[in-house]
């Protein structure tokens, strides 16, 4: 391991080699869009401040394990630490500084929660996104159907609405990650848990995960969601519902942008978000329960600027970036306030909804080999999805395999 952290040192010393490296900070992150939002907040904190941060950009896997390798061996050369909340987090929190002193009260508190750990804050949310509702405002109105509360109504108005080539609801169904985040917000919706609270064991083979589970399964047993879901990753729901053949869907917040975009979908201006997940009232519950998760910041134990880095992390996480991020790059943002700002609604416009669903969200649990437990998940609600077991001998399945690599 440490001669791995010894190559990956050069190759980062490599890059922070000359005049300026005494004055930079180094962040690695994951390549594409939330890369480019990133180095565009490191360019406008260089020209306030005079600091300047080197944005890393790397595919997803290789930033998990080359920031890993560096904080292992303290090479020094990460300040900055790339944190994909709970999945993440676990792996991470033996080599990040708390930030218990940090002022996070214009941050949503379900945000903040995601980087927590044994009670400390050890990092600030900056690019979090949330499970919400997206419906089709259009068909609703004209059936005279409201966004449904509860998970009956949710079936209901899928009912109705599947017809003339449209379908009720678009799910990402390909066994995967995606699978399995489709699922838990009916888990969590229904009164169930993955794990229980001290995270050694299964939780969600009880008559709560069932009911979700065969509520669940039953959506596409009975033709209420497009023909090819079951290979369906996320990006197909966005073309599904830009394309018209779906009337709700429960999905990323940020991709209500692309389907209600006028240069990217046939259904630009009909689409809305609901406040709120349905719910199963017989749970005890008066509202559903959504997922969160995302990109947050920490410092570096090993870092050689460790109050340049914090002071980074807290002007990304600040008001003033979120907004000009979120406006600029569609950044999910984790400011309260962005949400309500007027610039923000006239490119969001269902901000406001959003912000109600987020205030009750949760992540995956904070385990380390929580990878392995979704992989487990996978594969069981494939199976049940695809019929060759039973919701019941699908959980039981999963219960058993979770229990072992727990």
């Amino acid at each position: 391991m440490f001669a791995r952290a010894l190559v990956a040192a050069a190759a980062l010393l490599a890059l922070t080699a000359g005049p300026l490296a005494a004055q930079t900070l180094n962040l690695l992150v994951s390549a594409g869009g939330s890369g480019r939002t990133f180095e565009s907040s490191a360019n406008q904190f260089r020209e306030q401040t005079g600091i300047n941060v080197r944005v890393i950009q790397y595919p997803y896997a290789e930033v998990r394990e080359k920031q890993l390798l560096e904080l292992v061996g303290q090479t020094g050369n990460i300040d900055i630490v790339s944190i994909d909340g709970s999945i993440w987090l676990p792996e991470l929190t033996p080599f990040l500084k708390p930030l218990d002193d940090v002022n996070t009260s214009n941050l949503i508190p379900s945000m903040v929660d995601l980087f927590r750990s044994d009670g400390k804050l050890l990092a600030l949310p900056v690019r979090i996104a949330g499970w919400v509702l997206i419906y089709r405002k259009d068909l609703l109105d004209q059936a005279g159907l409201t966004p449904p509360k509860t998970w009956a109504e949710f079936r209901a108005t899928a009912e109705t609405l599947t017809k003339d080539g449209v379908y009720g609801f678009v799910p990402a169904l390909k066994q995967g990650n995606y699978l399995v985040v489709q699922w838990i917000p009916f888990l969590f919706g229904h009164g169930g848990a993955i794990l229980t609270p001290d995270k050694k064991h299964a939780a969600f083979n009880t008559p709560a995960g069932l009911k979700a589970t065969e509520y669940f399964v039953g959506l596409v047993k009975d033709g209420l969601v497009p023909p090819g879901a079951k290979a369906y990753e996320q990006s197909d729901i966005i073309t599904a519902m830009s394309q018209g053949i779906g009337a709700m869907a429960i999905t990323y917040s940020p991709y209500y942008l692309n389907m209600n975009s006028a240069k990217e979908s046939k259904v630009a201006g009909k689409l809305d978000i609901a406040p709120f997940l349905p719910y199963d009232p017989d749970a005890g519950l008066k509202t559903g329960r959504t997922l969160i998760s995302g990109w947050g910041f920490g410092v570096a134990d090993s870092s050689r600027h460790p109050d340049e880095a914090k002071q980074f992390i807290q002007f990304i996480a600040g008001d003033s970036e979120q907004k000009r991020i979120a406006v600029d790059s569609n950044n999910a943002p984790t400011s309260a306030a962005v949400y309500r700002d007027p610039d923000y609604l006239k490119a969001f416009p269902a901000a406001a909804s959003v912000l109600t669903a987020l205030e009750s969200a949760e992540d995956r649990p904070l385990i380390e080999n929580w990878t392995e437990v979704e992989d487990i998940l996978a594969r069981e609600l494939s199976a049940a999805i695809s019929g060759l077991k039973t919701p019941q001998q699908a959980l039981s399945d999963a219960e058993k395999a979770v229990n072992a690599a727990l």
